[in-house]
């Protein structure tokens, strides 16, 4: 069955999936997807300022490093994240309506300790959810988790727009480096003072404009070519094995889940 996925993954599949063949890849993709998305809402419900934090160093750390996968996490979301914390670091610090303990002044301005710890756990929670995001895109590939799904009954045009979602970073990220090495080849400056890189944007951004929206075409045509929205069950060559282990830690993750929920909303 791995064979058969392997074989459906063409050259033109743009995505962050990395095949390390360690156990992890060998999971149900709604296994690993269960599990980021209980992460990711435990995050966001337990309390205290550093259970995100914990969550992101006791859970998704060990299972990148079991499926070895810790360098690529680490370069996708700290690179994604960099400057979003400079900037949320700095408007919570100096601007937070809830500051009242200075804890540094720079001139005029105030930096305040209740500013940080809210930014800080702002930036905790998304870090986890962005790299259990990223995580599961690159131990699950689209296909099977598209497999995973329809064989669930979910709706085809839901599976699409996941799947498609989950595809869109990477497409865009690989098309971006095509446009800009051809832009290079015709002489174009892309380098040097901020004023000669914005003149260098137009020529890079409208290309992939225009490529984007001849993308999102063809998509609809192969969709129709495909009898997409013809009714009935569709059926896939490839199938996912699903054991009972598999099942009964799904449960468990979703009953964790709703009573961290739980007791966040009513108690």
């Amino acid at each position: 069955m791995r064979d058969l996925h392997t074989k459906m993954r063409g050259a033109t599949c743009v995505t962050h999936f990395r095949d390390t063949q360690s156990a992890c890849h060998r999971l149900h993709p709604l296994t690993v997807l269960t599990a980021m998305a209980g992460i990711t809402i435990l995050a966001f419900c337990l309390p205290g300022y550093w259970t995100p934090l914990a969550l992101y160093l006791g859970l998704i750390m060990p299972v990148a490093l079991v499926a070895k996968l810790v360098k690529p996490l680490i370069s996708l979301s700290w690179k994604l994240l960099a400057s979003f914390w400079v900037f949320l670091f700095t408007i919570y610090g100096f601007l937070s309506p809830n500051g009242q303990t200075a804890w540094i002044h720079i001139g005029p301005l105030i930096l305040y300790r209740e500013g940080l710890q809210e930014a800080f756990l702002i930036a905790a929670r998304v870090l986890v959810m962005t790299s259990a995001c990223h995580l599961l895109m690159l131990i699950v590939h689209p296909s099977r988790l598209m497999t995973a799904l329809n064989e669930r009954n979910v709706p085809w045009f839901i599976t699409f727009i996941l799947i498609a979602g989950l595809q869109l970073l990477p497409l865009m990220r690989t098309r971006a480096c095509m446009i800009l090495e051809a832009q290079r080849a015709r002489g174009l400056k892309v380098s040097g003072n901020i004023f000669s890189r914005t003149r260098a944007l137009i020529p890079l951004v409208r290309p992939l404009i225009i490529s984007a929206f001849m993308d999102v075409e063809e998509r609809a045509l192969a969709l129709e070519a495909r009898l997409f929205n013809m009714p009935g069950k569709k059926t896939s060559l490839a199938k996912e094995v699903d054991t009972n282990p598999e099942r009964w830690f799904r449960r468990g993750c979703w009953s964790v889940v709703i009573i961290a929920a739980g007791s966040r909303v009513w108690l």
